[in-house]
């Protein structure tokens, strides 16, 4: 798509970003829904699984989803090609020890997260359930890294590290812009995209114009990210809406003040009331 630093400069750029990227991020999950892991037992492959991570990681596949992706609205729920188990409900129930049990897909029950449950995904002995952290390491054409992040936060830990590196790569923001920038979640099912706080009312309108159904950010991500700027120099930021500081920077004091300026703005204010009223003000105008 051709992503630079000007490609924020306008209302209607930010919505089309906003929309391509809520696009995109259907078909991923949407394909995220038949993963598993590939060893169905100790020795076992699942062959079925190889083959979808071949083809995911493909740039033929990348190409793909470019050309199927609408830039004018959004699509019917089965267009992004789920894949969401047998619906059936087990009245057999197991017992649970810890919550990391909550990352395998339950016939007929989604998990804590929304997940719809995954045959790809079911508990068997010996494997290993679903995550979805996605440690990220970028290397330039030189093999000198200069971008890492990671998340913590469920199902929007995908979500938030994609969009910190679009932020830094191909926007240009710097990785502190990167990691505050208020950001969107889609994960499929459910069918609506979530919007933290402080996006502008104009975006938002602009979405529902496309089609895409809104709801405030249910949760959250918390991204910590480095980025090298020059050959010996590496800048790092603690997402500040977890509160915490990056060490070795030697400025924990002026990342104090911003956290103490970032909770205040995270709170729910006049101003987000008002989005909340601009936010169904917009659905009821927008043309069925």
């Amino acid at each position: 798509y051709g992503l630079t630093p000007q490609s924020f400069d306008t209302v209607e750029k930010q919505v089309q970003f906003y929309h391509i990227l809520n696009e995109v991020f259907k078909f991923a999950y949407g394909k995220r829904s038949a993963l598993g892991d590939e060893y169905d037992s100790q020795a076992d492959k699942n062959q079925e699984i190889e083959k979808l991570l071949d083809l995911i990681l493909s740039p033929a596949y990348a190409e793909e989803v470019r050309e199927r992706v609408n830039e004018y609205r959004s699509q019917p729920l089965d267009y992004y090609e789920p894949n969401f188990g047998a619906v059936v409900y087990g009245h057999n129930t197991g017992i649970i020890y810890n919550n990391q049990m909550d990352d395998f897909s339950q016939p007929g029950l989604a998990n804590y997260y929304g997940y719809a449950p995954s045959p790809a995904n079911f508990i068997k002995p010996f494997k290993r359930p679903m995550s979805s952290m996605s440690p990220i390491l970028v290397t330039n054409s030189n093999g000198q890294v200069i971008f890492t992040a990671g998340g913590s936060g469920g199902s929007r830990i995908i979500s938030s590290v994609a969009q910190v590196a679009i932020y830094n790569l191909w926007l240009g923001k710097s990785i502190r812009d990167a990691v505050d920038m208020p950001r969107l979640h889609q994960q499929l099912i459910p069918m609506e995209v979530e919007l933290e706080k402080r996006f502008p009312v104009n975006v938002v309108h602009g979405l529902l114009a496309k089609g895409h159904t809104i709801s405030g950010f249910r949760g959250g991500c918390v991204v910590q990210a480095i980025e090298r700027r020059h050959s010996n120099e590496l800048w790092a930021v603690s997402d500040a809406r977890k509160g915490g500081a990056p060490d070795g920077l030697g400025y924990k004091n002026i990342t104090k003040s911003f956290q103490n300026w970032f909770r205040r703005t995270f709170k729910r204010s006049k101003e987000q009331k008002l989005l909340e009223h601009e936010i169904k003000r917009g659905r009821s105008l927008t043309p069925r």
